[in-house]
This record gives structure tokens, C-alpha cells and sequence, in this order.
């Protein structure tokens, strides 16, 4: 099948999809999904362009230092870079997803691309001046106005977060580029095995997501625990009895009781040392 015949194809099935109920089975901010397709030496040639505004005939070459392993993913190596490249034989380049909030992020990146940076660097050879940070919020799309969203970055960004198969067809309609990543997320979505290393990087992310929340909500207890020690004590200090107590802070009897007998055993142990007891 010749390289026509196969867009064409693609193409086919995408209207058909995009036009239907059927909803998206490949997204992009996918790790699983990001690092695949992304480390396609072509996809990636025409993100560069997009990035940093570079004609097609100035990548002269561009070699992927970590090929794309089956199965491969992030729980090992949370922190490491998606994506290391080099282009045109000199330059240095990483291509990250990240798909959750992380507080440390800037220094984190900062790290792993100094260290990046250093590597090879043999004794009296003279440091590069240019290092550069490019950032794609895609949570900002929405709020993009005027040439920005002419811009051939712009339509990365959207084909990138693209939620739909309508979408998919009309971000990469028209650039070559773009209908290869469309292709890839076709091929994926028909494939059982890829579906199911997608599935399970999305699960791996929800079950973080779950973890988070978990330890939020174990922090807002314990802060409430805390807080709640701290008012008895006071009060017991106070020569109040249980009942009264309750009454003031407003709780059941039978909830304040255990603590209010921990602090009468122990009235010199602080609202830490008689949480640990309780627990």
C-alpha cells in the first residue's frame, strides 16, 4: 500500500469516527501514548520546527538517544526526561509530558537538563551559552488569543490535547507532520496489545491521583484530630468536665472520650505525643 493510499485510508476512517458517538481511545497526554508516537524521528522533526521556529531544511539530523522500548514506562523512572534527543549533531534536546502537579517541578527539570548538559563534556572544551526552557501549558489553550493561535505551535498544543477524534482530524488536516501522529493514533487504537499498555498508564495515573487524594485527606484529619486535642486540653486545663467539654466543642461524648481520658492519663504530653497514643 503506498503512502497516499494509506493517508487516504486514514483519513477515511478518521471522518467516519470523528462523525460518530464513538469516543477517543488514544490521547496524547497519555505517557504510554506521548512517548511512542513521539519518538518517531519524523513527528518529532515537525514539533521542533513548530518549537523553535525552525525551517524544515535547517534539521539536518535528528537521532533519538533512548528508543522507544515496548511496554516501557514511568514508574520506575519518575522524574526522568520522555524524550532525549540530538539535533544536528550538537544540540541537546528533552521532551517531557507531565500530566499531574508537582510543586518541585522547575527545579527537578533544572536538574535533570544540567546533568544532561554535562554529559561528554571533555576537559577544556568551552560551555554552550544558549540553554533554553520552552513550556506548553495546555491548560492555557482556552485563554489564547489573537496571533498566537495562527501559530503552528498552537496547533501542536491542541492536536496534543485533543480529547476527540474530530479534533485529531482537524488539527493535523494539512500538515504532513501532524496527519503521521494521527496515523500512530489510529494504528493504536486498532491494536489490542497497544490499548492495553495505554490502559495501564492511564490506571497508573488514576491510581496516583487516588493516592494524593488519600493523603489529603489523611493530612486534613490528622489536622483536625490535632486541633481537636488541642481544644480539650486547654479546657481540661480549664478543670472542665467531659460533658462540658462536648458541649463547647460541639462533638459527641463518645468521640471526645478516649481523648479526654488519653490527656488525664498523661497531662503532660503535648497534642503529638497524645495523637500517637490514640492512634
Amino acid at each position: 500500500m503506498t503512502e497516499r493510499l494509506k493517508n487516504k485510508f486514514n483519513d477515511e476512517e478518521l471522518k467516519i469516527r470523528a462523525n460518530s458517538d464513538e469516543k477517543i481511545t488514544v490521547k496524547l497526554t497519555n505517557n504510554y501514548a506521548f512517548q511512542k508516537i513521539f519518538k518517531n524521528t519524523k513527528i518529532v522533526k515537525g514539533f521542533l520546527m513548530a518549537l523553535l521556529d525552525l525551517k524544515e531544511y535547517e534539521i539536518k539530523k535528528i537521532e533519538i538517544t533512548d528508543p522507544f522500548t515496548l511496554g516501557e514506562n514511568n514508574e520506575e523512572k519518575e522524574g526522568i526526561l520522555d524524550i532525549k534527543l540530538i539535533l544536528n549533531q550538537n544540540r541537546k534536546i528533552n521532551i517531557e509530558m507531565q500530566n499531574t502537579y508537582q510543586e518541585d517541578w522547575a527545579e527537578r527539570s533544572l536538574f535533570y537538563n544540567c546533568r544532561m548538559f554535562t554529559e561528554g563534556l571533555k576537559t577544556g572544551q568551552s560551555y554552550s551559552s544558549k540553554f533554553q526552557f520552552h513550556v506548553i501549558e495546555l491548560s492555557k489553550l482556552k485563554s489564547t488569543k489573537g496571533k498566537a493561535r495562527k501559530q503552528e505551535l498552537y496547533r501542536w498544543a491542541k492536536l496534543i490535547s485533543a480529547s476527540t477524534w474530530e479534533e485529531v482530524r482537524e488539527e493535523s488536516e494539512g500538515n504532513h507532520y501532524m496527519e503521521k501522529v494521527r496515523d500512530e493514533m489510529i494504528k493504536m487504537s486498532r491494536d489490542e496489545s497497544e490499548r492495553y499498555l495505554y490502559l495501564r498508564e492511564q490506571m497508573a495515573i488514576r491510581d496516583k491521583a487516588s493516592q494524593l487524594r488519600s493523603a489529603e485527606n489523611r493530612g486534613r484529619r490528622e489536622g483536625e484530630l490535632l486541633k481537636l486535642i488541642l481544644q480539650i486540653q486547654k479546657k481540661i486545663q480549664k478543670n472542665k468536665e467531659l460533658h462540658q467539654i462536648a458541649d463547647e466543642v460541639e462533638e459527641e461524648v463518645i468521640k471526645i472520650q478516649p481523648i479526654y481520658e488519653v490527656i488525664k492519663e498523661h497531662p503532660e504530653a503535648d497534642k503529638e505525643e497524645i495523637y500517637k497514643m490514640l492512634k
